[in-house]
């Protein structure tokens, strides 16, 4: 009886992982022959005549450097095959050195490939470009309780002259 309910409970366990496998319930070993195709077609900046590179990314996986592999009618073209399957893939177009021509950006990806298409704004420099919302926002910060203090020190003397001159005047 208790051979029986192992043997039992071992066939069930069994059909479970199989079938869990099979409908993807459980990640099934990483199959060396699966990949990501991303296309990235990459307009630059008139007049830019920076050596952009991209670094991608598989959702979760580190990144690496990627050079554009030709042109089309759009401009620079880089077709991009990541070892793996992958739901999402990130992208940002730098230089060796880091500088970013705009932020990460993310493709979303479907039966096994992604295309992108990216208008370049050219490398910005951090203090005259994307830290000046930053930079107002510390000087709001600063400067507005400075001003409300210094009106509310006039206002104070204003009323303290007001009051004092009509007082000496009776």
């Amino acid at each position: 009886m208790k051979r029986n309910l192992w043997a039992r409970g071992l066939r069930i366990a069994l059909m479970l992982s199989v079938l869990s496998g099979w409908m993807g319930l459980i990640p099934a070993a990483a199959n060396s022959e699966a990949e990501t195709t991303l296309t990235v077609h990459y307009k630059q900046k008139e007049g830019d005549a920076t050596e952009w590179s991209l670094w991608v990314w598989g959702e979760g996986q580190n990144g690496e450097r990627y050079a554009f592999t030709g042109e089309d009618e759009f401009g620079k073209v880089a077709v991009i095959k990541l070892p793996g399957e992958y739901r999402k893939v990130g992208v940002i177009v730098s230089t060796e050195d880091w500088k970013k021509d705009g932020g990460d950006r993310f493709v979303d990806i479907a039966g096994g490939s992604g295309e992108l298409r990216i208008i370049g704004e050219g490398y910005v420099e951090d203090s005259a470009g994307r830290d000046v919302p930053y930079l107002w926002m510390i000087v709001a910060i600063v400067l507005i309780p400075a001003i409300l203090h210094a009106m509310e020190y006039a206002r104070s003397r204003k009323s303290e002259g007001a009051a004092g001159g009509s007082a000496t005047a009776g």
